[in-house]
């Protein structure tokens, strides 16, 4: 995130939480399926081994990374929240770098992008 007064307040309060905290779905109004990750706490690296910056690139790792059981439930779970910009909650798993399973819940929305006013 930039370096806004407000921004750091918010990663200061994040950054503290035991548990991963992300601003990652803005939906694309010309593929719903696609979005972009914007924030996510840098506790994700202690928690699946994977570096922060590779969650903030790779809009496929969660992908990579769910479970081979909850993966299927997941993607079309996600693929729905999308198209419809519905809440979801749920519970899956994760396989970390070294090999471990890590429960994870989700509990967000996903909001469709708009364009930002510039000026007064």
């Amino acid at each position: 995130m930039a370096g806004s007064a407000t921004e750091r307040q918010f990663e200061a309060l994040v950054e503290n939480i035991p548990g991963i905290v992300a601003y990652m779905d803005i939906v694309q109004v010309d593929d719903p399926a696609h979005s972009i990750p914007h924030y996510i706490s840098p506790q994700i690296e202690d928690l699946l081994g994977y570096p922060r910056e590779a969650w903030l690139t790779d809009d496929e790792l969660w992908l990579q990374v769910l479970h081979p059981d909850d993966a299927e439930r997941m993607t079309r779970a996600d693929e729905r929240t999308h198209n419809t910009l519905s809440s979801l909650f749920a519970e899956y798993r994760m396989i970390g770098r070294d090999g471990h399973a890590v429960l994870a819940g989700r509990d967000g929305r996903h909001h469709r992008a708009q364009a930002r006013r510039r000026g007064p």
